[in-house]
């Protein structure tokens, strides 16, 4: 992303910028006799303020400020996707619980409170004593982690884009990454050979 090629511009005018408005963009820059305009780039939401009438920029997930009422709380709705914006308001009652697109939202109904937490670690559990806490990891991209309890030693998940290695080269098996799985298997496989050619040459 450029910012553009620089302007002189003459006396008592301004030097105007206009952001890029994409990752592969440019932006530029002019001269003015007016007051420059607010430009926003790409991952920013101009905010108008009615009560200054002026203009500005803020973050796209953050949202517009908003001021609320003496009493009423500020709400924040996170975007519901990578590009979306976020979302403020105002509420005399307290504010509901919203997740981020990457988040799952869990209950606890000990509590009977809910919390936003990272989708590929899947919901807190708290297991009896003597049980294990096991995680089954996200079997897509956009899939939820999962997590349970387990009066057993936990069994070995791998995740989308995890193998798992034969329990003959890991005690109890392992995940490693599809990449890094062809390369212990080609060296696993070479060293093999090598031994078979090893006991073949000592007799």
């Amino acid at each position: 992303m450029s910012t553009g090629c620089p302007v002189t511009c003459a006396a008592g005018e301004q030097v105007c910028h206009v952001p890029a408005t994409c990752d592969t963009c440019s932006g530029y820059s002019y001269c003015s006799s007016y007051s420059c305009p607010v430009y926003c780039s790409n991952d920013e939401v101009m905010c108008h303020d009615a009560t200054t009438m002026t203009d500005s920029c803020h973050p796209k997930s953050a949202g517009c400020p908003i001021t609320c009422s003496t009493g009423e709380h500020v709400c924040t709705t996170p975007p519901s996707c990578e590009t979306c914006d976020g979302y403020n308001w105002c509420s005399s009652h307290p504010c509901p619980v919203y997740c981020a697109a990457h988040e799952v939202m869990c209950h606890d109904p000990m509590t009977m409170t809910d919390s936003c937490h990272n989708k590929t670690a899947g919901c807190p559990v708290t297991c009896p004593a003597g049980d294990h806490v096991c995680h089954s990891p996200p079997p897509c991209e956009n899939c939820d982690g999962y997590n349970w309890c387990s009066s057993y030693a936990c069994p070995v998940y791998c995740a989308a884009d995890e193998v798992m290695l034969p329990n003959h080269m890991f005690y109890g098996g392992a995940c490693v990454q599809y990449h890094l799985a062809r390369l212990v298997m080609a060296t696993t496989g070479a060293l093999h050979t090598l031994a078979r050619y090893t006991v073949q040459s000592t007799k």
